[in-house]
């Protein structure tokens, strides 16, 4: 699963499957919730999460746990996908 902070680049063509938001309830790292949507976006069926937005925020036991949201998309045509790797991660 492609994980992208941003939009991805002009050419690379997809479609919104759905949003994507996660949150924890314990203090835990910015991966966690990376990992998090990842797994959602496997679920929706995506090829990659992009416009990916985390904070924290107070929740169940924590005065500052990780929250993320993201758009889950489905890439239409993956012979761009070898260029994805310069604007985001894959998990």
């Amino acid at each position: 699963m492609l994980i992208v902070e941003g939009p991805l680049p002009a050419d690379v063509q997809y479609e919104v499957i759905g949003t994507i938001d996660v949150g924890k309830i314990w203090y835990s790292g910015a991966d966690d919730i990376m990992g998090e949507m990842a797994h959602r976006g496997r679920e929706l069926g995506a090829d990659a999460v992009i416009n990916i937005k985390q904070w924290r925020q107070p929740s169940g036991f924590a005065w500052a746990a990780p929250h993320g949201h993201g758009e889950a998309v489905k890439i239409l045509n993956k012979d761009k996908v070898h260029t994805l790797s310069a604007v985001g991660k894959w998990l």
